[in-house]
């Protein structure tokens, strides 16, 4: 009886190990996963910042030229800046919802 139940007992912590083992695995992988995703909304963050950043020299030059002396093509530029703004804040709520 005693043998039985040592067989017993090793091959449970025999599973158990092979468990934890694969648990590690998984665990690495889903943090390299995790990694890949805030780097990529990183970079994604920064093509848009870049972008605001192009936009409102362009604006700039833009009015530099009188090129926007009507009200409503400077409603569009500052509404394209706007949106611009908007999507920068879903980017960064996203990257801290996978940060947590």
């Amino acid at each position: 009886m005693t043998e039985k139940y040592q067989r017993n007992l090793e091959a449970l912590v025999e599973k158990l190990a092979v468990t934890v083992e694969r648990n590690t695995g998984t665990n690495a992988a889903v943090t390299a996963a995790l990694k890949s995703r805030t780097g990529i909304f990183e970079r994604l963050h920064e093509a848009v910042e870049q972008a605001k950043v192009e936009t409102r020299s362009l604006i700039t030059d833009l009015k530099q030229h009188g090129v926007t002396n009507d009200q409503w093509t400077r409603d569009k530029l500052d509404a394209a800046v706007g949106r611009i703004e908007t999507i920068l804040q879903r980017i960064e709520d996203l990257r801290r919802e996978v940060g947590r």
